[in-house]
């Protein structure tokens, strides 16, 4: 019953740590090159694990906690990747209003 819950406390700490700390990495950018790359290599892999037990958790539990914390631990590794993968990405784009400065209004098409 040990060897369960040591089981247990390690897929819900992962699930839950694994994104903040992936999120915290994004803030660190470093001068050298190699440890940057390390640090970006180390940071996928983190929300990547995080990512894929969250959604095993997510979809294999029925607690309400395990499910929070499995949505926590998915939203805070994907916004980790999309920090350091995509910067410009936005999952709201624009309205559709032009400033009239892009050339997209009546006077931009001459």
């Amino acid at each position: 019953m040990y060897s369960l819950a040591l089981l247990a406390f390690i897929l819900l700490s992962t699930a839950l740590f694994s994104g903040p700390i992936s999120l915290a990495l994004t803030y660190l950018h470093l001068k050298n090159n190699v440890a940057d790359m390390t640090r970006k290599v180390f940071l996928t892999i983190l929300a990547a694990v995080g990512i894929f037990i969250s959604i095993g958790l997510f979809t294999s539990s029925r607690v309400i906690t395990a499910q929070f914390i499995a949505i926590m631990g998915l939203l805070t590794s994907v916004n980790a990747i999309k920090r350091e993968h995509f910067p410009n990405f936005r999952f709201r784009g624009p309205t559709g209003t032009s400033s009239g400065n892009d050339g997209s209004g009546p006077a931009g098409q001459s």
